[in-house]
């Protein structure tokens, strides 16, 4: 008997005179467990899923006959195998009557198929690992490729190697059970890898930011989002000492490092820009601060219109690396999906897919942040809703909890009603939980900024007593230092 392999000139030196991995044993118990128990066809099935797999073409060519007969259902032993083999001219070519008996002749056991089948599919990995290599060998040996294009598609090929590897998609009833038990007792003992945001209503809302959600923080422009997503990365990163990652679309590293800058001393911004008028006391903070950020888990990645396969390789490193236990991204709008898309709306619908994929696999909560469109200026108070999300009806899809961004003032909206009375509405931001896909309900946190860090509070009926003017004026600098540092 003669087995076939398909030919590849990109391998040829690799393997040399070696034959490329294979078990045709495990091959022939496969497909000999599938002729003997109906049972087995499901099981092999759902390990193997294209005939390509095997390494033998004739193995190909019976595997395919009995995945056709199975989802059409059609008996499969012997008799209707042959039968089907017959009509389409394939049962001469792969031995006739005789190689289907030895199948099932050569089978040990029909109970061990998905043991069997996992081998199959091992051999078939390390098949497609020196196929890759060698394209990928050969592709380096092209001068003419552009050396940063060559590296995102060889990392491309790797990781869809990994892609292949045989993963479970249910769960039984029991695993499932044991899954939730065990995470309620990790939230018991504290040992639950979950982040509670800063503003006490959201964090009682949601109950934080958990495994595998995907986070949207949308608003209008000048509305605060990237301000209110340092707020969350202060907190987790400077105050909790949690590693997070940031993946800026618009500002540099150092433009990212004098947000927190500010955030942590109270020094105006439009000193920092310009170096003028800083005392000495403010250098000094300055230059405490530097050492606290050397320090701290911040992982920051810049690049104007990043790509998906850009993302989704940076993040994996960040969580494998690192130990990121969030990732927050500035902003989707100016990300580019590597695939194709027919339009921009179904780009940031597959980019929005990709996203929600990303914070399942790496179980981390994903933040990114989103433009509105411009029909939120229509309304009479502009205060915006999901249906103001820009570009697509997938984002609100597929995200977990949607935080949608709401500054009065910039409307000029001079005065705000807050626990029944009139309150200057300068410094209101309102944080609005228009979706809340994991917790019991959905609201709204009236948060004030700090007039000196910019920094969001949650406002309360105490803090709300005093004029704005009073309330910030309580700034004590020695105190955030204190906890800054």
């Amino acid at each position: 008997m003669s087995y076939k392999q398909k030919e590849n000139k990109n391998v040829n030196f690799i393997l040399g005179n070696k034959i490329p991995p294979h078990s045709l044993n495990a091959e022939i118990s496969v497909l000999g467990s599938m002729l003997l128990n109906k049972d087995a066809i499901g099981k092999a099935l759902y390990i193997i899923q294209d005939s390509n797999i095997f390494y033998s073409e004739i193995h190909k060519i019976i595997f395919e006959a009995i995945s056709n007969m199975y989802y059409l259902n059609i008996p499969v032993d012997i008799l209707t195998l042959s039968e089907n083999l017959n009509k389409k001219g394939k049962l001469k070519f792969i031995g006739g009557d005789i190689y289907l008996a030895e199948l099932c002749i050569k089978t040990p056991s029909a109970g061990n198929v998905e043991s069997h089948a996992f081998i199959v599919l091992e051999k078939y990995i390390r098949r497609e690992t020196i196929n890759t290599s060698g394209e990928l060998l050969n592709d380096a040996f092209n001068s003419e490729n552009d050396i940063l294009d060559y590296i995102d598609k060889a990392e491309e090929k790797i990781f869809k190697l990994g892609e292949k590897r045989f993963s479970n998609n249910y769960k039984l009833p029991i695993e499932v059970a044991k899954l939730v038990i065990d995470d309620l007792e990790k939230k018991l003992s504290g040992k639950q890898e979950y982040l509670n945001f800063f503003l006490p209503k959201l964090n009682k809302l949601t109950g934080g930011a958990q495994g595998g959600d995907l986070i949207v923080i949308a608003g209008a422009t000048s509305m605060g989002k990237t301000q209110f997503t340092h707020d969350l990365i202060r907190d987790f990163t400077f105050i909790k000492n949690k590693p997070v990652g940031l993946l800026s679309l618009e500002m540099s590293e150092s433009q990212n490092f004098f947000r927190q800058l500010q955030m942590n001393t109270g020094i105006s911004p439009e000193k920092l820009r310009t170096g003028k008028s800083l005392t000495d006391e403010e250098l000094n903070l300055i230059k405490e601060f530097a050492k606290t950020y050397s320090k701290s888990k911040l992982f920051i990645g810049t690049k104007p219109a990043m790509t998906t396969r850009e993302c989704i390789s940076t993040a994996r490193r960040m969580k494998k690396e690192h130990k990121i236990k969030a990732l927050f991204i500035d902003h989707i709008g100016l990300m580019q999906y590597s695939g194709e898309a027919q339009n921009r709306e179904q780009e940031i619908a597959k980019i929005s897919a990709c996203l929600k994929a990303l914070a399942l696999e790496l179980d981390i909560p994903v933040f990114y942040l989103c433009q509105f469109n411009r029909k939120v200026i229509e309304t009479r108070d502009k205060r915006p809703a999901l249906a103001n999300l820009r570009d697509s009806g997938a984002i609100e899809q597929d995200a977990d909890i949607v935080l949608l961004l709401y500054r009065p003032f910039y409307y000029k909206i001079t005065s705000y009603k807050f626990s029944g009375r009139q309150i200057d509405a300068e410094n209101i931001t309102e944080v609005i939980c228009a979706k809340n896909r994991g917790g019991s309900a959905i609201g709204t946190i009236v948060t004030k900024s700090n007039q000196f860090t910019r920094s969001l509070t949650e406002l309360t009926f105490e803090n709300s007593q005093s004029n704005s003017t009073k309330y910030y004026e309580q700034f004590n600098r020695d105190e955030r230092e204190l906890k800054s540092f």
